[in-house]
This record gives C-alpha cells, sequence and structure tokens, in this order.
C-alpha cells in the first residue's frame, strides 16, 4: 500500500483566489498535485469547498462539474445588526474590514514596547477618571451582601417563573404576582 502526501488544499484554495477572482475543482487539483480523477482527491477538494462555503468564504456558482467558486463578499448591515443604534463612519469602515475573510486582512503584531513597559499595579492604560467610572458603573449595590446572596435571588426569580410557566401549562389561571405570593409567602389566591 503506497501512502499519499498530505497537502493542504484550503491553502491552495486561498492562494489560488488571490490571483484568480474564480476556480473550480480542476484549478484545484493541478495547483496542489492532485489527481482530477481519483475520486478521493476529488471528495477532498469538494469537501473543502463545501466547508469554506459554510464558514462564508466562498460562494459558489453553477452546478455539478461546471461549478466554480469565488471568494464572498461579506457585508455588514450595520442598522440590522446593531437594531436600529447609528455608528459613527470609523465604526462602519472597521465593521466592513473585520467582516472581510481573515486571509484578505493584513496582519498586526502586538506593539511590544507597550507590553514590556507595563508594570503590574503602577501603569495604567485607562485614566484615573475613567477607571473610577468603570467601577462605579460595574457596581451592583451600594452594600456588601453576605455571599450567594445574589444566586440565591436568581434562583428564587427562576423557580417562581418555572412554577408559573408550568401552572399555566396545566390550566392554573394564577397571575404572576398570586405564583409569587404563594411561593414566598404561602399565601393561596382564594381564601376561604
Amino acid at each position: 500500500m503506497t501512502r499519499r502526501k498530505k497537502v493542504d488544499i484550503k491553502a491552495h484554495i486561498l492562494a489560488l483566489l488571490k490571483e484568480k477572482q474564480e476556480i473550480n475543482l480542476q484549478d484545484v487539483a493541478q495547483a496542489s498535485g492532485l489527481s482530477k480523477t481519483d475520486e478521493a482527491d476529488r471528495k477532498a477538494i469538494s469537501r473543502m469547498f463545501s466547508t469554506l462555503t459554510k464558514l462564508g468564504l466562498l460562494k459558489a456558482k453553477g452546478a455539478a462539474r461546471a461549478r466554480t467558486y469565488s471568494q464572498a463578499s461579506i457585508q455588514v448591515v450595520a442598522e440590522d445588526h446593531f437594531n436600529g443604534i447609528k455608528l459613527s463612519k470609523n465604526s462602519e469602515e472597521l465593521l466592513k474590514y473585520i467582516g472581510r475573510p481573515t486571509q484578505a486582512r493584513k496582519p498586526v503584531g502586538y506593539n511590544q514596547d507597550f507590553l514590556r513597559s507595563y508594570l503590574p499595579n503602577e501603569t495604567f492604560y485607562l485614566d484615573a477618571t475613567l477607571r473610577s467610572q468603570l467601577l462605579k458603573f460595574g457596581r451592583v449595590e451600594e452594600q456588601v451582601q453576605p455571599a450567594g446572596t445574589f444566586a440565591r435571588n436568581i434562583l428564587d426569580r427562576l423557580l417562581i417563573e418555572l412554577s408559573w410557566n408550568s401552572s399555566r401549562l396545566e390550566g392554573n389561571t394564577y397571575s404572576m404576582l398570586e405564583t409569587k405570593r404563594l411561593i414566598e409567602l404561602g399565601e393561596s389566591a382564594c381564601e376561604d
């Protein structure tokens, strides 16, 4: 049994798309040194085309042997994506840029000088005013409460909502408030 060499089909597809607008299975087979007549090679290339199409990097045109693939142009519709929130021009341009396929974007590394100049608890990226403002916004409550209070409150609400929805499915006519009173205080809505 002969051993087959591994071929990075994805890399060949992406490289071909930099040279040509549209490619097909035969183009990839020729560029990667695979056989366009061997069934296993054809299936491997087809699987990669399918995967890249599902990821939104490619778009297919045509059918069967006449099928060609081109680079998908990803367009971000800011209005729909952000539910009517108006974005600045810079934000829209940034969204368009990051919406492009990764191979179409220029790689950027870290600013090593900036990282090396950081001293924990001595230097800060944000100024003191902004840090204190963010700390204020991040606080949930002013007073310190016993451990587990927040989780208990969430679980209590969950219990009430689950009980109310479950009883509604069974035909019960209790309101959410009546269900809460029944669970928390043990008071039924129709006291005799």
